[in-house]
């Protein structure tokens, strides 16, 4: 198996990594599974923060029949990369063999020296939910640091008496000043910023300063901003839609910079570029559900902030692309199509610009809702030849194809049946196909209706051909075919309802 980790590697880690991916994974397709979790260790003793490592340890491990180690070697690899795929099937897997026999080299691994870590709430007026976030945050962290930019609320006492210190910031504007004057209280090795209606999972409490001591050796050769998963909440549905740059170590050369959007950046150029590590710190986030927030209301006074911010700094894409899509959401096509095409200008003069696939996600986005389709595909085909790597560009090129064959079905359809029609009617003196009235054009639409899903109409389209021709060997066999997935369907359903009484 393989991680997907979305790590920035660098040269330095290459060098530090004293075995390579390729000679592991050929010992464990070899089977030399015990030399395989040696490479493995050596592998971690130079790069601790990389999860293809553990999951070659984990691998390993579970294939020396040592089930409860290589689960927590696992869990270390999900750590490091939250949106691995294979996280459910393989803790089944282990959990399915023997606990096995202890290995300390493993748990000597495993083991993160201890950090401490803060966290930086900001909040105004959210007395619905910063209870919550408090009591889910006291577990995980040594201090919370609370900085209220104007409740009248109560927030900041419920704040106060739930644990967190508050200190009031008088609000100018500038979420970045406002992070930065919290950041300022702060007295611990690491700093996660929350926002006062995030929730952070239950599963992820250790997490945190797990994560801070994987990675506080990274920070002695290079800067460390690492990313944590928000997972929208709407109605009852749970999104993981963004990753966040919300936590790194304290006492270094970063700060908060954007009035809006604000970001952890480095306040001076260092020898290595920052490891920007996207990890399994995931919060809850309901500040986008209609139910609880007024969101034009929101996003009214985020383009205000915005427009601002790109007045201080003009041709700055980050600003021009928040304008762009807050417009999108507001429905404003022109403007949104305006700001994007301004923000990809200037993100392609930037090397490396790293929102350049978003920006142009959502200008494809708004080309199409604007009903510039020929603009939207000339954008998606720039997606997937520059970023092939980005399944958005793939997932918009592919709904286009879905919508352009369903018209072209539907117009399918028409013309077969206005050919039957035809058929049926014609008394020219010029020879034609008579079979397309009799049984070519109703198995034509048999054949969409199959391709549509409706099986029950393509049922009677086929059997209105064999009825007229009982000897056509391959409508004989679509119809075979299709009543046999037809079964098989309805064999799933009772397989799935009796599954779901017995649980």
């Amino acid at each position: 198996m393989e991680s997907r980790v979305e790590t920035r590697l660098f040269l330095w880690e290459e060098a530090h990594r004293l075995v390579s991916d390729e000679v592991i994974r050929q010992k464990l397709l070899d089977g030399a599974f015990d030399e395989a979790r040696k490479l493995a260790l050596e592998q971690i003793k130079g790069v601790s923060w990389r999860a293809q490592s553990w999951v070659f340890l984990g691998e390993a491990c579970l294939r020396l029949g040592n089930g409860k180690i290589a689960r927590r070697c696992f869990e270390r690899a999900w750590l490091l990369d939250p949106m691995a795929p294979w996280v459910n099937a393989v803790m089944k897997a282990c959990d399915e063999v023997s606990a096995g026999k202890r290995d300390r080299e493993v748990e000597s691994a495993l083991r993160v020296p201890k950090t401490t870590v803060s966290a930086l709430v900001l909040f105004r007026d959210d007395a619905r939910t910063i209870k919550r976030c408090i009591e889910a945050l006291r577990p995980a962290v040594d201090e919370i640091i609370a900085v209220d930019t104007g409740s009248t609320d109560g927030s900041d006492v419920i704040a106060s008496a739930f644990g967190a210190q508050v200190y009031r910031f008088e609000w100018t504007g500038d979420f970045a000043a406002a992070r930065n004057f919290g950041l300022s209280k702060v007295t611990s090795q690491w700093v996660i910023a929350i926002d006062s209606d995030e929730i952070l999972y239950a599963e992820d409490v250790d997490a945190i300063r797990t994560i801070a001591g994987v990675f506080e050796s990274v920070r002695k050769e290079s800067p460390v901003i690492l990313r944590i998963v928000q997972m929208n909440l709407t109605g009852e549905t749970v999104t993981p839609a963004t990753s966040q740059s919300r936590m790194f170590p304290t006492g270094e050369d970063i700060e908060w910079r954007g009035l809006i959007h604000e970001t952890p950046t480095l306040t001076k150029e260092t020898a290595r570029p920052a490891v920007r590590a996207l990890v399994r710190i995931r919060v809850y986030h309901d500040g986008y559900d209609p139910k609880h927030v007024d969101l034009e209301k929101k996003f009214r006074r985020n383009l205000e902030l915005l427009t601002e911010a790109l007045e201080r700094e003009p041709n700055n894409p980050v600003y021009e692309f928040y304008i762009g899509r807050e417009s999108l959401f507001l429905k404003d096509y022109t403007k949104s199509i305006e700001y994007l095409e301004r923000a990809e200008q200037h993100a392609k003069e930037i090397a490396g610009f790293s929102l350049l696939p978003d920006i142009r996600r959502r200008l494809a986005q708004a080309y199409m809702l604007a009903g510039k389709n020929e603009h939207m595909a000339n954008k998606l085909e720039d997606m997937v030849k520059e970023h092939p790597e980005y399944p958005d560009g793939w997932f918009l090129r592919g709904e286009k194809k879905l919508r352009e064959a369903g018209v072209l079905l539907q117009e399918a359809a028409q013309d077969f049946a206005k050919a039957q029609e035809a058929a049926q009617k014609y008394r020219g003196i010029t020879e034609y196909d008579t079979a397309i009235g009799l049984w070519k054009a109703p198995a034509q639409l048999g054949e969409i209706a199959r391709m549509r899903g409706n099986l029950v109409e393509a049922r009677r389209w086929y059997q209105r051909v064999l009825k007229q021709e009982p000897n056509l060997k391959t409508i004989r066999e679509r119809l075979e075919k299709l009543e046999q997935e037809a079964c098989a369907i309805a064999q799933d359903v009772q397989e799935a309802t009796k599954n779901t009484k017995d649980e």
